[in-house]
């Protein structure tokens, strides 16, 4: 009798070391620190790149380097492979490359990446990347499932009378920054790389699962998140990235439903693709679902799944390229429990132009690690935080022995939201 899909899940959430004994591995994207944590509880030491080098990342990455020119073209590219091809030596292997957001709008990256010899990138190449990135082949993916995909078209002509109902994207966009409400009267073409698509009400649900490619392009559920809304959580845009909530319910036929969706999109278009997939949804109130984006990369809801004791994303994308393991204890955890840690984490944008003084810094520093994270590092003192952007994450955990997952969502909100006051009160005192 085939294993039921949860226990060949549970089967991966191991302890990994992805280098052999010296266990170095790379970790890259625009922000970095949520991975490079995730990587080294796997065991590994993190070499960490990304645009901010913020505190935690430097507290958690053996060797933090910031690339401050992020999305440069390729003749600009600054990102040396001199360090990476000396810790390689010292792995005698290649160095294992874990890829996280950015990455897919950046091609020359990660082309560059692909390229040398001495990283073992886990993640497709520039080439399958645009191919996963493609919402033609999302909309095709959706074929056969439950699962439907949201009128698109590439004209304003092509929209039907009311304006309000369609959305501007970048394909380019991450984080919810390449959306916009439409307006007819500001286009009467649209620029390359952007479509509209016919907005669809509903709470937004992020959805990873573990991807086995071969003949059978196996893809198994893992978890799920919710991501906070406008009603939810303050920030600059509608469409900002606010947070994430989880782990939270999704029915057996949703499982199966998603899952489809991304075993189609692999088979299609890049049938021996391993490891992580992401996949964006809006679920209307009567549990239709809607696919949104596809990202074959860590993702922000990853870390409130790790955080929240369901998987460790890292570990079993890991996993899936074959490398050697072994088991956190004889009894793997069951996946389909009912969850009694829920985790939420929120981003907190600045509400004014923050100049960062040794005094907020060290305000900000004293505060609970666990609660408060992506602090500005020491090295940004007399820099300024321009209104709307990112000060920091704040997170907070709600644990239930019974099935509550609308009341772990509202005293998280509760909590984060006291969280939030707080920086701002630093702030605004300093």
């Amino acid at each position: 009798m085939e294993p039921d899909t949860k226990d060949k899940v549970s089967q991966r959430i191991v302890s990994h070391n992805p280098s052999g004994g010296n266990n170095f591995a790379l970790v890259v994207g625009f922000s970095a620190r949520a991975l490079a944590e995730a990587v080294r509880e796997t065991g590994s030491r993190v070499i960490a790149v990304d645009a901010f080098g913020d505190f935690d990342t430097r507290e958690t990455a053996k060797v933090p380097q910031i690339l401050s020119n992020w999305g440069a073209p390729n003749s600009e590219l600054s990102l040396s492979p001199a360090t990476w091809t000396y810790y390689s030596e010292i792995v005698r292997d290649q160095l294992p490359v874990f890829l996280a957001g950015g990455l897919e709008n950046w091609p020359a990256l990660l082309d560059h990446l692909h390229s040398i010899p001495t990283l073992r990138v886990f993640g497709p190449s520039v080439v399958e990347m645009t191919a996963l990135r493609d919402p033609s082949n999302w909309e095709s993916a959706t074929n056969g499932t439950s699962v439907r995909f949201p009128d698109t078209v590439k004209s304003p002509h092509a929209c039907d009378g009311d304006e309000n109902r369609w959305l501007l994207k970048r394909i380019s966009g991450a984080g919810g920054l390449g959306v916009t409400q439409f307006t007819a009267d500001q286009f009467t073409e649209l620029a390359l790389g952007t479509y509209l698509q016919r907005k669809i009400p509903g709470r937004s649900i992020g959805v990873s699962c573990i991807a086995e490619g071969g003949p059978d392009c196996r893809v198994d559920f893992v978890g799920a998140t919710e991501s906070w809304d406008v009603n939810d959580w303050p920030a600059p845009t509608e469409f900002i990235y606010r947070g994430s909530f989880g782990p939270i319910e999704l029915s057996k036929p949703q499982q199966e439903a998603v899952a489809k969706v991304a075993r189609n999109l692999l088979a299609s278009q890049v049938p021996a693709y391993r490891g992580w997939i992401q996949m964006d949804f809006i679920e209307e109130p009567s549990g239709q679902m809607w696919l949104l984006e596809v990202n074959p990369r860590w993702t922000s809801g990853m870390e409130i799944l790790r955080l929240s004791d369901v998987a460790n994303m890292a570990a079993l994308h890991t996993e899936s390229q074959g490398l050697n393991s072994k088991p956190d204890s004889d009894t793997p955890p069951n996946l389909e429990k009912i969850p009694k840690l829920y985790v939420g984490k929120a981003v907190v944008y600045a509400t004014r132009d923050v100049t960062l003084t040794p005094k907020l810094l060290e305000q900000l520093h004293s505060l609970d690690r666990s609660a408060f994270k992506d602090l500005p590092s020491a090295e940004s003192v007399g820099t300024t935080i321009a209104l709307g952007h990112p000060l920091l994450t704040v997170f907070a955990k709600f644990e239930q022995a019974f099935n509550g997952e609308q009341l772990a969502r509202m005293a998280i909100l509760k909590e984060l939201e006291q969280r939030r006051l707080e920086v701002n009160r630093l702030c605004h005192q300093s």
